[in-house]
């Protein structure tokens, strides 16, 4: 078996039992069981549960914008394409319950919340290089950790009794984050204004995300 072969079948193990289990129910020996290697191919790859949890989100994040990019071009228009990925995020809580439960366990610890937050701020300045011009690496780093906080928000209010619609989530998600990257209001309004008409789209990219 190839390298990659053996740690992408981790990891697709690791996604079935995190989504029948939930994160602190889950063990490497079940994760070991059902991928059907041995325990050693686990740790030369991974430190423990909470890198392959952490891994495998980043993994998810980078399949959720090839996605996008596959249906609206490579030279799709960088804001659209994070509110999409917002968008596509809390689409994926509101299918199932026990995303929106792994999501609050990814931002929860310490030590996923900072690496995805690291991801997410990487990604900013590669795609948004233009927006973020002159900015330091841990400005941009606060700006994606300001975007996640209200990602962690939205995600909360999905177990309150009084829940906001997921169309206001969606907007509201994209508007506060096109507000702390500085995005000009006309272009993010633009970006907006079209969301709702992309739905079907949304719900079609989560559901390839969270399907086994």
């Amino acid at each position: 078996m190839q390298v990659e072969d053996a740690r992408q079948r981790i990891l697709s193990s690791a996604k079935a039992i995190f989504l029948e289990m939930g994160y602190k129910r889950t063990t490497i020996r079940q994760i070991v069981r059902h991928s059907g290697l041995m325990i050693g191919s686990i740790y030369h790859f991974f430190q423990n549960k909470e890198d392959i949890f952490q891994q495998l989100f980043s993994d998810i994040f980078d399949r959720c914008d090839e996605l996008i990019r596959r249906r609206y071009g490579e030279d799709a228009d960088p804001p659209l394409r994070l509110a999409l990925m917002c968008a596509t995020m809390l689409q994926a809580a509101d299918l199932d319950e026990n995303i929106c439960e792994l999501y609050g366990e990814l931002l929860s610890l310490h030590g996923t919340a900072e690496q995805h937050t690291q991801h997410f701020a990487d990604w900013l300045r590669t795609n948004l290089h233009e927006s973020l011009a002159g900015q330091s690496d841990s400005e941009i780093f606060a700006r994606a950790l300001a975007i996640t906080g209200v990602l962690r928000g939205m995600l909360a209010n999905f177990c309150y009794r009084k829940r906001l619609p997921l169309s206001d989530s969606i907007r509201v998600m994209s508007e506060s984050a096109f507000a702390i990257l500085a995005i000009p209001p006309e272009r993010a309004a633009t970006v907006t204004i079209h969301l709702p008409g992309l739905q079907n789209d949304i719900i079609s990219i989560a559901r390839e995300l969270i399907a086994p």
